[in-house]
């Protein structure tokens, strides 16, 4: 039944009410929900956005005396994260390690999206420099969510630095990470349309595949630097 669980929860389509039927049709099974089961409900209600329900599961499993674990914690900091909810990611991670349970690199990533959607960048890079003191390594989705947090900010200093670090340590930078970066070019204070193009055109020796991401953020370069025929040309392009 934990496995049943477990597909809804990671289905395309997660089914959150059909996983709580299934949980509750336990007892008359006389089979006894365990974390993995509940966790698995919490994922379903935290992939369909109904943080208020999957906040109840685990209110409800504490209840019964089912301990959350490291997966319980980072499933809600995650659904939290998404949300841009930085007082509850805060509340989570600092409950969890009052309890002994140690983050883990999905967790402190998540903690960091919180901050760079709330452009809390300082708060951003101290969790990620606390996670390497603890011999947590940032992975890709950390780096490229760092990353597009400076972007954002026009920060084309921090995002390179970043990116440079990513190649050091031969992590692969992924078509968001230079995503970021030619958003950072186009949101600096003086827009590098030329850098922003070459960075597009250089995706292709990478690997990787221009989107509409890519494309918007070089016709933004442009247009902010009133180069509107250049603008026109990369739109064409892109069609």
């Amino acid at each position: 039944y934990n496995s049943l669980l477990n597909a809804h929860a990671n289905s395309a389509n997660p089914n959150p009410d059909e996983c709580e039927r299934i949980l509750r049709s336990l007892g008359s099974l006389r089979l006894k929900a365990t974390v993995v089961t509940y966790n698995s409900l919490i994922q379903s209600y935290v992939k369909s956005c109904r943080l208020e329900e999957a906040e109840r599961v685990f209110d409800e499993m504490i209840e019964k005396n089912i301990l959350p674990n490291v997966i319980t914690y980072s499933t809600l900091v995650s659904g939290y994260a998404t949300l841009g909810d930085v007082s509850n990611c805060e509340r989570l991670f600092e409950e969890m390690k009052s309890k002994n349970i140690t983050p883990t690199i999905v967790t402190y990533s998540s903690l960091i999206q919180s901050y760079v959607k709330s452009y809390r960048l300082t708060e951003a890079k101290r969790v990620f420099d606390e996670m390497i003191e603890k011999n947590i390594f940032p992975n890709v989705i950390t780096y490229s969510t760092l990353v597009s947090g400076y972007a954002k900010t026009g920060d084309v200093s921090n995002c390179e630095r970043l990116l440079g670090e990513m190649k050091s340590k031969n992590i692969s930078p992924t078509i968001m990470t230079y995503n970021s970066l030619i958003n950072a070019h186009a949101n600096s204070a003086n827009p590098n349309p030329e850098e922003c193009e070459r960075i597009l055109r250089s995706l292709e020796s990478l690997g990787l595949k221009a989107n509409v991401v890519s494309y918007n953020s070089v016709i933004q370069s442009y247009v902010k630097s009133s180069r509107l025929n250049e603008a026109e040309r990369v739109f064409d392009e892109m069609m």
